[in-house]
């Protein structure tokens, strides 16, 4: 087969007979790279897409229809637990920011877990420089402010107390320069 393929049969293929750039690749032995590159350099018009798919996201449109017919199914215990474990990627130790900035770790068998079984990383570097864990009125300072910094020159243990004292002292002094 040939290297090339002229603009109209090109046309022909693509957007009359609606051919992937793949079955195109295997009608003329012109690569699926080599295929794309020409519909650009032909300025050949894209063919419409499919109505409910808006690149590899769905249309709201379908998403609410989805949302619609699935309004009233439930989700048996263990359904909901296999779907809770998916989202769990590698298992004992994995990792994973969140939405606040910290980091947690999946430790389902710590005292100190919460009910998805993700603890959070600072909780576990102080409990290791301390050799024990932590006591209910205990809480872990960042001492740079940075919450995903979890190296031991950077956590401070204190009591709850003392953390919610130091943070107030701290919102005071930065009222007090506001208003200067």
């Amino acid at each position: 087969m040939s290297n090339s393929i002229s603009k109209e049969n090109l046309e022909i293929l693509y957007v009359t007979k609606r051919y992937s750039m793949n079955k195109i690749h295997e009608l003329t032995g012109i690569s699926v790279g080599k295929v794309h590159k020409l519909i650009h350099e032909y300025e050949i018009t894209p063919r419409e897409q499919h109505k409910g798919f808006l690149g590899k996201t769905h249309s709201k449109e379908y998403c609410s229809e989805i949302s619609r017919r699935n309004r009233e199914r439930t989700v048996s215990d263990e359904t909901r637990k296999k779907i809770s474990d998916s989202h769990k990627h590698g298992g004992i130790g994995h990792k994973k920011k969140r939405c606040d900035g910290y980091i947690a770790i999946y430790f389902p068998d710590h005292p100190l877990s919460n009910s998805d079984g993700y603890i959070m990383e600072h909780q576990l570097v102080m409990e290791c420089l301390i050799g024990r864990h932590l006591k209910k009125y205990e809480c872990v300072h960042y001492i740079n402010f940075i919450r995903d910094d979890n190296r031991k020159e950077n956590l401070q243990l204190m009591t709850i107390n003392e953390h919610m004292s130091l943070h107030s002292k701290l919102r005071q002094k930065t009222r007090r320069i506001n208003n200067e």
